[in-house]
């Protein structure tokens, strides 16, 4: 009986390691400089959660359907190190490279490294902002060369709006739904810069406050602007 049991124990490890194996396999990375070895989470034959591949390079972190994510280290073949943010398999995000030459530090985008100010990673700065209480929103919103400007007061009153400077394009239509302001620029180049000021009424209602806001957009597209008084 003692040998039957040893047996079964060990045919039933060999089962359950070679399945355990067999998966890792099937555990796909879809960076070919990380094909060799996958230890980690997977979902539907993909690295998905956390994980380690080692290919010529190293990746140690984050994988989303199989593409590096989010946060993790990745150990290049010639020594370098970079330790940052991912997204779809490239860095994007703030992180730092360290190689012979030595630490560099910031953003990178889309695999490439912008430098030090967000500003370039985010596609536009603000360079003034008088009198919001909500940041405005800016989002791209594909590829062009257009920017609408959006605009809401919870009490309906948004008056006075100007385009007082911009650097390229046209203004188009400008139009006052339910007290609010759309507003269109078509056909800018890129940088572009604009200050646009208008009025809101205060809280109490008895008079109107000034607001202004100077940006800058550095990335082509379409661009939407949103600023939300209440």
């Amino acid at each position: 009986m003692n040998t039957i049991k040893y047996i079964l124990i060990v045919t039933l490890f060999s089962i359950f390691y070679s399945g355990g194996a067999n998966a890792q396999k099937k555990c796909k990375v879809l960076d070919p400089n990380l094909q060799g070895t996958y230890e980690g989470k997977c979902k539907n034959g993909f690295a998905h959660g956390k994980g380690k591949a080692v290919g010529i390079d190293t990746y140690e972190g984050l994988f989303n359907k199989g593409m590096k994510d989010k946060k993790g280290i990745y150990m290049f073949a010639d020594g370098g190190v970079y330790n940052g943010e991912f997204f779809n398999d490239q860095m994007h995000g703030k992180g730092s490279m360290q190689s012979g030459e030595g630490i560099l530090k910031g953003y990178w985008k889309n695999g490439k490294y912008l430098g030090e100010d967000k500003s370039l990673f985010d596609g536009y700065k603000i360079i003034q902002a008088t009198n919001f209480q909500n940041k405005p929103v800016f989002r791209k919103m594909g590829e062009g060369q257009n920017i609408t400007i959006n605009i809401k007061d919870i009490k309906r009153s948004v008056t006075g709006f100007r385009i007082n400077r911009f650097t390229s394009g046209t203004i188009g239509d400008i139009v006052y739904p339910n007290g609010g302001v759309n507003a269109e620029i078509m056909n800018v180049n890129f940088p572009f810069e604009a200050t646009i000021s208008y009025k809101v009424p205060n809280k109490s209602g008895n008079f109107d406050v000034n607001i202004t806001l100077q940006f800058e957009i550095f990335e082509d597209g379409n661009w939407r602007i949103s600023a939300d008084h209440n």
